[in-house]
């Protein structure tokens, strides 16, 4: 018989991690990071420990405390044997996690713990702590889904919760120079790929007892899907990830809809993230579009928006705005660098940036705040889309090639800066919010300029406490909120369904029970007259 274990999800909004069995066979349905649990510890200022991180966050119960899933390289790296001979002997019964990696597991018992991990979507709350697991387990996800997890990871911060696509593995090592030659250190190998499966859409995989198909759904980043589930004794489950049925491909969800009235539900794994509000609390994304046009076309001076760098969708309602209102939307370097990602990937799907002129990519100031070429080559999705610079690049430069130059570093040279912005800041539309804010201190915004915060509302106290830190920032530039010109403030549509549309859903899916998860109020899917499964966290419930 087969069980479910929610080890994340369970009463909050995010951190999913689901363990489903049938015998032998297990797989993972998510492997999210829990802001929750993390804010709960720690901070921006507090972080886990470099060299420590999985013990870290398996003492503070952040990560689940599952034998063979996780790294060995994390857990005991190569050459640690050597090093535990000079320590004393309490090291390794104190600080190395008893938590029995994948490769021991294995060893011992000649089969995996976990044949499969399935993801949903590349948010950090669905995938952030694949980072820990091993890469030898294979990831099933759409071919979407994995171009933007390795573009994310490309463009982010490097880290351990950045090898989420691919992997460094790490050893214990002796130092061969600096203050104490011959001292133990952590090496970090080159990056290695993990063992990512594309699942095409409506394709279904077997893996062990079960069978996985994947299924797309909307939600704010493109690829993402829900899976049905069937296990050995036929039971059939259904886990929807992130959806919603209002936005840009809203059709993809529609079809899920079909599927459900088609086949057979047990059991409903739904998210329920906005199952409180109603369909009159949430906007189209059309009905976002036409509301920010409005503030753009009645604003004298700079417009600035904020939404995330992942949103494809609402990268181009922003860029529909800016062509209707004769601006430039000028985009972060992230974003720029997802879109050519993806235009590689699909071109008819994705297709990039415009070539004309109505979107062009922010060149910030920054190293020795003189726009040098040299600024930018820790980070150098800034200057363009290829990040393995070469000898071409130097030489092209020396010699002032400027034709080769521009095709490799486009943003260097075809890019908008602060000052471009300032001599003429009623003709754009700048993408940024707080984490960009200090921008401002170059651009020098004219006192009436608008701000619209087209992204979601905080909604833990960390989110608070920046946008108090923004909305300072504003008020000293003397910005006017776009709730000040008659209009709201915030201007989003959710990547969730709001409550009738999941009740909708419940209906036509007749599911023999309900397990919510993803979201804070799992009770109110008892409204729904299906039996609901309130699970607990860590316990585990016969399907």
């Amino acid at each position: 018989m087969a069980k479910i274990t929610l080890y994340g999800g369970v009463g909050e909004i995010g951190g999913n991690k689901v363990l489903l069995e049938d015998g032998s066979s297990r797989i993972l349905l998510d492997f999210g990071m829990s802001f929750k649990k993390v804010g709960y510890f720690l901070d921006e200022f507090l972080q886990f420990r470099t060299n420590s991180a999985l013990s870290d966050l398996l003492t503070l119960s952040i990560l689940p405390e599952i034998h063979g899933i996780y790294r060995k390289d994390l857990i005991k790296p190569e050459g640690i044997e050597e090093a535990m001979q000079e320590l004393s002997p309490d090291f390794a019964e104190r600080y190395i996690p008893s938590v029995q990696s994948y490769e021991e597991y294995l060893g011992a018992n000649s089969k995996p713990f976990v044949q499969g991990i399935f993801v949903s979507h590349c948010h950090g709350d669905h995938v952030s702590h694949l980072a820990f697991l091993d890469p030898q387990i294979p990831i099933y996800c759409s071919s979407i889904t994995k171009v933007m997890l390795e573009a994310i990871q490309e463009v982010s911060k490097s880290g351990i919760l950045q090898e989420v696509f691919d992997y460094k593995k790490r050893s214990v090592g002796r130092s061969k120079s600096g203050l104490f030659p011959g001292s133990f250190k952590i090496l970090s190998a080159d990056p290695a790929p993990r063992n990512f499966q594309i699942l095409k859409n409506y394709e279904t995989v077997s893996i062990g007892n079960f069978k996985v198909t994947g299924i797309p759904v909307d939600h704010s980043v493109p690829g993402a899907m829900a899976f049905y589930v069937e296990t050995s004794d036929g039971k059939r489950l259904l886990y929807t990830g992130d959806f919603r049925f209002h936005g840009r491909f809203a059709e993809h969800s529609e079809k899920l809809r079909e599927f459900v009235s088609r086949n057979r539900i047990d059991f409903l794994m739904s998210e329920g993230t906005r199952i409180v509000q109603s369909r009159q609390e949430q906007d189209d994304e059309a009905r976002v579009g036409q509301e920010i046009a409005e503030v753009v076309q009645d604003a004298k001076k700079l417009v600035m928006v904020d939404f995330g760098w992942k949103d494809t969708t609402r990268y181009d309602t922003l860029r529909e705005v800016a062509q209707k209102t004769g601006r430039i939307l000028v985009i972060s370097p992230k974003l720029a660098y997802l879109l050519e990602k993806l235009k590689r990937y699909n071109p008819d799907l994705f297709p990039g940036i415009p070539k004309d002129g109505s979107v062009r990519v922010y060149l910030e100031r920054a190293g020795s705040m003189f726009y040098s070429a040299a600024d930018y080559s820790l980070q150098k999705f800034k200057l363009g889309y290829d990040l393995d610079f070469d000898e071409k690049i130097a030489q092209a430069y020396a010699s002032g090639d400027q034709d080769f130059l521009k095709a490799m570093v486009p943003h260097y040279y075809e890019g908008v800066r602060a000052y471009d912005i300032a001599k003429s800041q009623s003709s754009y539309i700048l993408h940024a919010g707080f984490f960009d804010i200090n921008e401002l201190l170059d651009i020098m915004p004219e006192p009436g300029s608008v701000f619209v915060k087209a992204a979601v509302m905080p909604f833990n106290d960390e989110m608070k406490i920046d946008q108090e830190k923004l909305e300072h920032w504003l008020d000293y530039f003397h910005f006017v909120k776009a709730e000040e010109k008659g209009y709201s403030f915030y201007k989003h549509t959710s990547g969730h369904a709001c409550g009738e549309d999941l009740f909708d859903f419940i209906h036509t899916a007749n599911p023999g029970a309900l397990i919510p998860i993803h979201t804070q109020d799992p009770k109110k899917f008892e409204d729904s007259g299906k039996e609901t499964i309130l699970c607990r966290e860590g316990e585990s419930v016969s399907l």
